[in-house]
C-alpha cells in the first residue's frame, strides 16, 4: 500500500520523506535499577522495540544499534537478557541508558518476550530477536501506514547470513495487503517455506493484548503460533513496501532449527491449535485443506523419530481432509495418497526411503 506522510504537529513533530523531524530535545533519566525510561516527545505514539536475548554475544549489538538507528523518533528499546552464559548481558548494559533492559534466569524466549510486553509502555509493538536486524527506516514507514488504517502491518525480508544482501524472498507473493486476515494465513501455509519473520511486523498494542501472551510451553513454532493468533485478531493486515527485515540464518542454535522430539511435537502442537482458531474463524473448506496438509507435512518429520506420533498427526490431518498429500510437492504421496489413502502413503514413503537411504 502507498505509505502516507504524518501531518505536522503542534509541537513542530512531522515525518517528511524518509525523515523524521523533531523540535523537541529528549531527555532521559535512570530509574529503579536496571531500567532506564526515556522520556519521548509528545505527539507520536510511542513504539516499544523489544529484543530477547540469550548468548547472542556475537550479535546482540547489531541488533540494538538498528533499533536505536530508526529514522522514528519515538521509539523505546528493551532488551530482555534471559540469563545469558555469555557476555552478551554486559553488551547489552554498554548502552547505558539509551536503552531499557531487565534480566532474569533462563526461561526461554516467549518468556522472554512476555516479560518485555509487560513493561513496554508503547501504543505499537515491534518485536527483534538478537540476532537479526530492521532497515532504519522500516518503523517510520509502519507507522505512518498504521496511523491511518490501524492494522497490522508488516514489510519485505530476507535470509542473511553475516552480510547484508539485497536477496528476494522466496515468499514475495505475500507482500500484498489482505483485507481478510485468514486469507493472509492460508496464503501463507500454502506457500514453502510457510515462514514470515517476526520483526517484519508492526503491531498495535491493543491487537497485541487481543491475541494474549506467547505460550511459554511450545519450544519451537512460538513465532507462528503468535503471529497466527495476533493476525486472526485483527481487522485487516497491510504490507508496507519502505524498509525491510533481515533474518540472520547463522545461528544454528536457534530453537526453529531443533529436530528433537520435543521440538517436532512442540511444532505439532502449535499448528494443531492455530488450526482449530483459523477454522472456527474462516469456516470455508479451503482452511480445513491448508492446515491439513500443513499437519500432514509435520506427520512426515514426526514419523521419521517416533512412528505412533506421525501416525497420530497424520490421522489428525485427515479429520480435517481426507487426502491432506493432495498438493503435496511429492507426487509419489500425490499419488498414493489419492488411490491408497494418506496413512499408506505415508509408510510407503519412509520404507522407500528406508531402502535408499541404505
Amino acid at each position: 500500500m502507498k505509505t502516507p506522510d504524518l501531518q505536522p504537529t503542534d509541537d513542530g513533530l512531522r515525518l517528511t520523506g524518509s525523515r523524521a523531524v523533531k523540535s523537541v530535545t529528549e531527555t532521559s533519566q535512570l530509574t529503579g535499577s536496571s531500567l532506564a525510561h526515556l522520556q519521548p516527545p509528545a505527539g507520536l505514539p510511542l513504539v516499544s522495540i523489544i529484543i530477547p536475548c540469550y548468548n547472542a554475544e556475537r550479535y546482540v549489538a547489531e541488533a540494538i544499534q538498528s533499533a536505536l538507528d530508526q529514522t522514528y523518533s519515538n521509539c523505546e528499546v528493551i532488551v530482555i537478557d534471559d540469563g545469558s552464559t555469555d557476555g552478551g548481558l554486559e553488551v547489552i548494559k554498554g548502552f547505558g541508558d539509551k536503552i531499557r533492559w531487565d534480566s532474569g534466569p533462563n526461561r526461554g524466549g516467549c518468556a522472554a518476550r512476555n516479560r518485555g510486553l509487560a513493561i513496554a509502555q508503547g501504543e505499537w509493538i515491534q518485536f527483534l530477536d538478537a540476532d537479526d536486524l530492521i532497515s532504519a527506516e522500516k518503523i517510520e514507514a509502519q507507522v505512518a501506514a498504521g496511523l491511518v488504517s490501524g492494522a497490522a502491518t508488516f514489510t519485505r525480508w530476507s535470509n542473511f547470513v553475516d552480510v547484508l544482501t539485497p536477496a528476494i524472498s522466496s515468499q514475495s507473493h505475500l507482500w500484498r495487503d489482505f483485507a481478510i486476515p485468514a486469507e493472509f494465513l492460508k496464503c501463507l501455509f500454502r506457500s514453502s517455506p510457510s515462514y514470515l519473520p517476526l520483526h517484519a511486523w508492526l503491531l498495535p498494542r491493543s491487537t497485541v493484548d487481543l491475541a494474549g501472551e506467547w505460550n511459554e510451553e511450545l519450544v519451537a513454532a512460538q513465532d507462528i503460533d503468535y503471529l497466527g493468533r495476533v493476525v486472526l485478531q485483527s481487522e485487516r493486515v497491510e504490507f508496507v513496501s519502505v524498509g525491510h527485515a533481515y533474518y540472520r540464518q547463522a545461528n544454528q542454535t536457534s530453537v526453529s532449527r531443533k529436530k528433537s522430539i520435543k521440538a517436532v511435537k512442540s511444532r505439532i502442537r502449535a499448528i494443531r491449535e492455530l488450526a482449530e482458531i483459523l477454522i472456527n474463524k474462516d469456516r470455508g473448506l479451503d482452511a480445513r485443506e491448508v492446515m491439513a496438509a500443513r499437519l500432514a507435512l509435520h506427520a512426515l518429520e514426526a514419523y521419521e523419530l517416533d512412528f505412533r506420533l506421525g501416525i497420530m498427526t497424520l490421522k489428525a490431518a485427515v479429520l480435517l481432509d481426507r487426502n491432506p498429500f493432495a498438493n503435496n510437492p511429492s507426487w509419489f504421496l500425490r499419488v498414493l495418497g489419492r488411490y491408497f489413502g494418506a496413512t499408506p502413503a505415508l509408510v510407503a514413503r519412509h520404507f522407500v526411503l528406508s531402502i535408499l537411504r541404505r
